[in-house]
């Protein structure tokens, strides 16, 4: 199945999840990756901003078909899961809580 034909109110909370535990397994990677998109001159920069890309089309998929508010830009999108990734390491009480704050983001961002 491509990700054109999956469903976009699955595939946009399935890569949440997958981009919070994945941003949150290396020490500094979600500060590191918010700081290199704010870089244009970093070597890092066109990487990341593949990754808020995809995030921002796997957004407009899901806005289309009407699951996810319209008024999220993929800004505010990689910024809230980069979040929880940079939460998770600087409270790691809250680290078991990871998927909780997932749940809550991806609830806020369902559409009424």
């Amino acid at each position: 199945m491509t990700a054109r034909a999956a469903d976009p109110g699955i595939t946009l909370p399935k890569w949440l999840i997958e981009f919070a535990y994945g941003t949150g397994t290396y020490r500094g990677l979600p500060e590191s990756v918010m700081a290199t998109l704010a870089d244009e001159d970093s070597p890092l920069h066109a990487s990341c901003a593949a990754m808020r890309d995809g995030a921002g089309r796997l957004l407009a998929a899901a806005q289309a078909a009407g699951t996810v508010r319209a008024d999220v830009t993929p800004d505010e999108l990689f910024a809230l899961v980069t979040a929880v990734g940079w939460i998770a390491e600087q409270a790691p009480a809250l680290e078991s809580q990871r998927e909780r704050l997932l749940i809550l983001i991806t609830e806020g961002l369902r559409a009424p």
